[in-house]
């Protein structure tokens, strides 16, 4: 993706409603009710403002200076570029419920090209309205956001609007979705009732089971098995146009393969508290027992077992003689299968489902081209497998969704949970504690928080450290000092500070 960043050269264009203070300072142009400082003003007041951070993140700051020029100063070395708010007539409550809270409530804000390019939006504000579910709030202009005026658009179209320069028709529609399902989540429905699931078979979303026009070959749809007594069907829409559904075990909050709007229903199944389920989590489920000739039973092709077996009232899930891959609707078909690889024919003794492209693969092809995941039971492509600090490999699915691991931003590696702990800095990044150690990284006690820029931390006489940047000025330094008795251990770089007043004199 080509993203226009922003730049400290000259070359970069503002958008309407910004004037350029310097290459790394922008603030509102003048408009009609708000407040009208100029930027070479020195005057003591409450400064709003979003900085880009030198790690790529966005955040909401506010901070007592003398002028535009001070604000730079302090937050240059740290940021890429900072924008600052001309304020109304209630600074606080702008800066509470209208710039943290787009920044908070954003569901896109953890994308970079969305950070990087923050200019674009800044002046706007965009966050979920509070009127239209599902749509995007954003002040067309300053002189409207000085007067409370919010424009409801729909994601896709505010992105065509301002970003289709940078994103493709794909990912506007992708995103445009992102911000729907997290926005405006759309309930999902839940039934066991045998004709209302066989309604959303036949007229919802394709499949090998769905058999609009009959076709199967048992006594009745297949897909009635699942009315019940620990499954049922979960779906989007009506039973007669359903847009999405899946298999869900109720008791235990498990949903299987999703057809249809994948997306959203997936979104609305997780907000309910349901998990997708794994290769053998709805083993134990019983379905209804529906007799088809001697030996033969009405069953689906089932997405999350291969196998299953009858104990006299009802078909049980998990290890048991009954095929669960046919596509005829009963269990006597015996499927012949081809390898999804090289298209080769093979036996089941030699066919090897992979989950997470939904292919049937050979050994052959399998031994080549993908690995196996201890830690979900997958297997995966190689190029979709990571090594972890200690060597040992994994799905990047798996490692991303696991409980037990954790990426260290600074290595790009995983770590284990049981070798290592995960600690966030000051800086904003998830490192590992062995990372830290060996950069000889410094908790600074007045941010409570770590960091590996050694350069600015100052060691004290109580044998602690903090970080320069946590001090808004030279006063709160000085202040943070007598009151918890200290003084600067030794001689110090002035450079670690950006304001006038070297720290030697300040202890």
């Amino acid at each position: 993706m080509v993203v226009a960043t922003v730049t400290q050269t000259g070359g970069f264009v503002l958008p309407e409603g910004i004037m350029r203070v310097s290459d790394i300072m922008s603030y509102t142009a003048p408009a009609k009710g708000l407040d009208e400082c100029e930027p070479t003003a020195i005057e003591y007041r409450v400064f709003h403002f979003l900085v880009l951070t030198s790690e790529g993140r966005v955040i909401a700051d506010r901070t007592h200076n003398f002028g535009l020029k001070e604000v730079e100063e302090l937050n240059a070395p740290f940021c890429q570029h900072i924008h600052v708010y001309r304020d109304g007539a209630d600074p606080y409550a702008f800066y509470h419920t209208e710039v943290v809270r787009s920044i908070e409530l954003n569901p896109w804000m953890h994308h970079t090209w969305f950070k990087d390019n923050f200019l674009r939006w800044a002046e706007m504000l965009p966050r979920p309205s509070d009127t239209i579910p599902g749509r995007i709030s954003y002040y067309q202009t300053p002189e409207k956001r000085a007067r409370d005026i919010r424009t409801p658009i729909k994601p896709g179209r505010w992105l065509t609007k301002y970003f289709s320069d940078i994103l493709t028709e794909v990912q506007i529609h992708e995103l445009a979705l992102e911000w729907s399902n997290a926005c405006n989540l759309q309930a999902f429905k839940l039934t066991q009732d045998a004709d209302e699931i066989e309604r959303i078979y036949r007229h919802g979303p394709n499949s090998c089971m769905t058999f609009t026009n009959g076709g199967y070959r048992g006594s009745c749809h297949p897909a009635r098995v699942y009315a019940g007594p620990d499954l049922g069907v979960a779906y989007l829409g009506e039973t007669t146009k359903a847009t999405a559904r899946a298999v869900v075990w109720p008791a235990k909050k498990l949903f299987g393969r999703i057809y249809g709007d994948e997306s959203r229903l997936q979104a609305a199944l997780i907000a309910g508290g349901y998990q997708h389920a794994s290769t053998d989590d709805f083993d134990g489920a019983r379905l209804q027992r529906i007799r088809h000739g001697y030996g033969d039973y009405v069953l689906p092709y089932l997405d999350v077992t291969c196998g299953a077996d009858d104990d006299g009232q009802y078909i049980v899930l998990g290890s048991g003689h009954l095929n669960c891959e046919s596509t005829s609707g009963t269990t006597d078909n015996e499927p012949e299968y081809s390898c999804d690889s090289c298209g080769d024919g093979m036996d089941d003794d030699d066919r090897n489902y992979i989950g997470s492209t939904e292919e049937d693969v050979c050994n052959h092809c399998c031994s080549l081209h993908y690995s196996f995941c201890d830690g979900n039971q997958e297997y995966y492509r190689n190029r979709e497998m990571r090594e972890t600090a200690d060597g040992t490999s994994y799905s990047k699915e798996y490692l991303q969704e696991s409980s037990k691991f954790f990426f260290c931003e600074a290595t790009d590696k995983y770590y284990s949970y049981e070798d290592d702990e995960r600690v966030s800095l000051y800086e904003g990044l998830d490192v590992a504690r062995s990372y830290l150690d060996s950069q000889d990284g410094f908790f600074c006690e007045h941010y409570e928080e770590w960091s590996l820029e050694t350069d600015k931390e100052v060691k004290l006489t109580n044998g602690k450290s903090v970080h320069m940047g946590t001090f808004r000025g030279e006063d709160d330094f000085k202040k943070y000092l007598a009151e918890n008795e200290v003084s600067v251990l030794d001689p110090v770089d002035p450079n670690q500070l950006t304001l006038p007043l070297p720290l030697s004199e300040a202890a």
